[in-house]
């Protein structure tokens, strides 16, 4: 067991993080105070490639991440004070480059959706029940797990 600081930041606090992802012996973060999302080489803690985070005036929250085949996930969304005008997104960038290749906006109503993974072809979320500037358990799906379909 080792504790690490997310690089490029003052040794004793590197920020906050809402989401790592293992992908080819590599480690994808995602980096509140860098608002970027930085592979990192676990063996020497070398960050090898930053990927800012997508950048638009209706999506300044940044959550999980995971990686599907060439492409990284990431959950978006507004900044609100409650569950009922929040707008999430999943943005997918390019692994290679970092370009923005999609976003795909959330029917609503919708789940909070804070964590992402990946399995068996399928997104995961998760809706944790605590956002920021909310009243706690807000979201009606507050505890839910949940696939996210693409339609």
């Amino acid at each position: 067991m080792s504790h690490r600081q997310i690089p490029l930041g003052p040794a004793d606090n590197g920020g906050g993080c809402h989401g790592a992802q293992w992908d080819k012996g590599k480690l994808w973060i995602a980096a509140l105070r860098l608002r970027a999302n930085v592979r990192v080489d676990p063996a020497t803690w070398t960050p090898e490639f930053v990927i800012p985070f997508y950048q638009a005036p209706e999506r300044s929250r940044y959550h999980d991440i995971t990686v599907e085949g060439d492409a990284l996930w990431q959950i978006v969304g507004n900044d609100c004070r409650r569950y009922e005008d929040f707008r999430p997104a999943l943005v997918r960038y390019e692994l290679a480059t970092g370009r923005v290749v999609e976003v795909v906006e959330f029917l609503n109503p919708s789940c909070d959706p804070h964590g992402l993974a990946l399995w068996d072809g399928k997104l995961i979320s998760c809706d944790a029940g605590i956002h920021p500037g909310w009243p706690n358990r807000d979201s009606p799906t507050a505890g839910w797990v949940f696939q996210i379909d693409l339609v």
